[in-house]
């Protein structure tokens, strides 16, 4: 991914298993940023925004295909309970006492 403003991508391109996904312009007519890869199939199309702050190039989003199979993220809740200072060095102590 990036700004690719002289250098020529189509020998990478055609000679591998890459695609570039990029097919709108991000700055002026020119496609100046390009995203070039081989996992176009788990992304969607690429969406272009507006320039972000200063920049004069387009901002590229590119997110990922939700898969239906990928397992949910799990929280788990773990209740302590909290221990005094005395009692922390109490511990410290106790164990520094039998080693």
């Amino acid at each position: 991914m990036g700004d690719f403003n002289d250098l020529d991508t189509k020998s990478l391109v055609s000679d591998r298993n890459f695609v570039q996904v990029v097919d709108k312009a991000t700055r002026g007519d020119r496609i100046l940023d390009k995203i070039i890869t081989n996992f176009s199939a788990h992304y969607k199309h690429p969406s272009i925004m507006s320039p972000l702050g200063a920049s004069d190039h387009c901002t590229v989003i590119w997110s990922p295909i939700n898969d239906a199979t990928s397992k949910p993220n799990l929280t788990r809740k773990r209740i302590t309970r909290p221990m005094k200072d005395s009692a922390i060095r109490e511990f410290a102590w106790s164990e520094a006492s039998h080693i």
